[in-house]
Parts: structure tokens; C-alpha cells; sequence
């Protein structure tokens, strides 16, 4: 787990969302609860994560993992960044994969700009 958030982190602080689709299973999930966003599949949570850069609290630059722990099974981490407090959670298949992302911060932090962004990213063109 430890090299697999260490792998993702580096990605989503670089905004490099095809380099973070590279740890997804084929099949992922990421659910991004505060904006209410669910994408499924590698290359579109790629595309998402790189078109969002910057705007979700655990991606661009400043953004950093502060505590990370779980197993073969998932895990997630602490990120620190924008928003001062948000968590990652990550199931991993058994090829240690991401096959399920799940984001939780606080949204209230945000305005209603910034959700209604993210929703717009996540429509695929």
C-alpha cells in the first residue's frame, strides 16, 4: 500500500492524471463524494484527474500525502493541500491495482463554482 499511495500521490501532485490511470484497474471506480462525481474506467478517471487539476483537493501542486496506511487489500491516505483536511480511500485488487478510489474532503470549503466545475469535467466529450 505504501508504494502504491506513494506512486498515486506523485501523479496527482504533478497533475498527471494518465500516470495515476497507470495504478487503476481497467474497471476502477472513483467517487469523489463532496462534488458528487463518480467516474468509472481508467481512461476516463485519467482524463478526469488531469482536467481537474488543481481543483480537487488532492491534485496539483502543494498537494502531499501526510499519513498513508493499509495492506495487500487498500487502504488510503491523509492529503494535505487547499483544503487543509481530506482522505483517499483506495481498494486494490490482487495485482495491487487501485480498483476503487474514494475521496472525501470538506466541500463547504469550496464554492459553488468549484463543484459545478468538477461536475463539468467529468462529462466525457
Amino acid at each position: 500500500m505504501q508504494h502504491v499511495v506513494r506512486d498515486l500521490a506523485r501523479a496527482l501532485s504533478r497533475g498527471d492524471g494518465t500516470g495515476a490511470a497507470r495504478l487503476l484497474s481497467p474497471d476502477a471506480v472513483l467517487a469523489d463524494a463532496p462534488s458528487h462525481v463518480r467516474i468509472e474506467g481508467r481512461r476516463s478517471i485519467g482524463a478526469y484527474l488531469t482536467d481537474a487539476v488543481g481543483l480537487l483537493p488532492y491534485t496539483g501542486a502543494g498537494t502531499a500525502v501526510r499519513h498513508a496506511l493499509g495492506n495487500e487489500l487498500g487502504g488510503g491516505f491523509d492529503s494535505k493541500g487547499p483544503v487543509p483536511r481530506g482522505i483517499v480511500g483506495l481498494e486494490l485488487d490482487r495485482w495491487q491495482r487501485i480498483s476503487r478510489l474514494t475521496a472525501m474532503w470538506d466541500g463547504s470549503l469550496v464554492d459553488d463554482a468549484t463543484l459545478l466545475s468538477l461536475a463539468q469535467r467529468a462529462i466525457e466529450r
